[in-house]
């Protein structure tokens, strides 16, 4: 699922060590188990193993997104969107039609709101799943239509 670990310089100077996405695609399938099985037997997690969906709406397509808050100090510029901030560390498993999969997404964060943020005493960041029904609303029908679930709080 990941390339190579890449190392680059931060503002401060100093390299960090991040792991990047081989591809832009969102279905990652597990390996074929082994049909013949020589030597050893094979581990069990082989057996095991889920297909994943990786929503990263804006690092696959490009999209750009608006800040979904009514409240948002950039809501009224046209050149405030939302930007890549990492993905999210929860996983959640939905149950299909065949089988189950694991759903993953990038979390994308606003510039404006997290200013906003730092300069207040209120903890309001502007982060945001791009699962959020909010985020989903913004791409158009036919993009809309490739998350394949509907996510609920349980």
């Amino acid at each position: 699922m990941f390339g190579a670990v890449q190392v680059y310089k931060d503002f401060n100077g100093d390299y960090r060590k991040r792991r990047v996405l081989k591809c832009d695609r969102m279905w990652f399938y597990p390996p074929e188990c082994p049909g013949f099985v020589a030597g050893t037997p094979p581990s069990a997690d082989q057996f095991f193993q889920s297909k994943i969906f990786f929503w990263r709406p804006v690092g696959v397509w490009g999209y750009s997104f608006h800040c979904p808050r009514t409240n948002c100090p950039g809501r009224n510029r046209k050149d405030a969107f939302l930007y890549r901030n990492g993905y999210h560390s929860k996983a959640r498993q939905i149950c299909d039609i065949d089988g189950w999969y694991t759903v993953l997404t990038e979390v994308l964060a606003c510039g404006p709101c997290n200013k906003m943020a730092k300069d207040s005493s209120e903890d309001k960041r502007g982060i945001f799943l791009a699962w959020d029904s909010n985020i989903i609303s913004q791409l158009s029908e036919a993009h809309q239509a490739l998350f394949p679930a509907t996510l609920t709080l349980r």
